[in-house]
């Protein structure tokens, strides 16, 4: 069964086919305009995703939400950019972003909005890190590829801290999140 998989071939009955069967599987979706606590800023056509991230995000949007917009109402929402292309699969722009698990954030401004660079004045750091910290507080979530220092240093004193990486420069004007794959039990038979 396991050969299969790696030659993508799906059986009647094997984990795969039980799983895709399931109905809760994951389906193609594309991403919201916006939600609770994020919009989706996306104007490349990689606005694409697995319905399990979609409701990720909405998640950590809620959760966000509620725990610094409320109390700091004039900052930026989560502004989500790059998942996925519209049926996945391979994408100049990105070497991941190819099973709608992969979600690129654009980095807080002070002024409320997004798009910015760590080594930019009208950077919103404090914004930045709420909205990391939503995405590490999500059982959901993997991994958070970033390439702020200051940021790397506090997320390792959080028990989600491990989670953080240094993404290096290319992670110097957005960050990266990795969401895990549903973990889906056979389909009741």
């Amino acid at each position: 069964e396991e050969l299969d998989q790696l030659r993508g071939l799906i059986r009647p009955g094997d984990k795969v086919h039980q799983a895709l069967a399931h109905p809760d599987a994951p389906q193609w979706v594309k991403l919201p305009a916006s939600g609770s606590g994020f919009v989706n800023a996306d104007t490349d056509h990689h606005d694409y995703g697995s319905s399990h991230l979609v409701r990720v995000v909405a998640d950590v949007g809620r959760s966000y939400q509620a725990d610094y917009l409320l109390w700091h109402p004039g900052a930026a929402p989560i502004s989500t950019n790059d998942a996925s292309l519209r049926a996945g699969g391979v994408t100049k722009d990105h070497e991941s972003h190819q099973n709608g698990l992969d979600l690129d954030l654009r980095l807080p401004r002070k002024d409320g909005t997004a798009g910015t660079q760590v080594s930019n004045p009208n950077y919103d750091r404090e914004t930045a890190w709420a909205q990391i910290r939503a995405f590490g507080q999500h059982p959901q979530v993997e991994r958070i590829l970033f390439h702020d220092d200051q940021l790397l240093k506090r997320a390792k004193a959080e028990p989600w801290g491990y989670k953080v990486l240094d993404g290096g420069p290319v992670h110097k004007n957005h960050f990266h999140v990795d969401v895990a794959p549903p973990d889906l039990k056979p389909a009741p038979r």
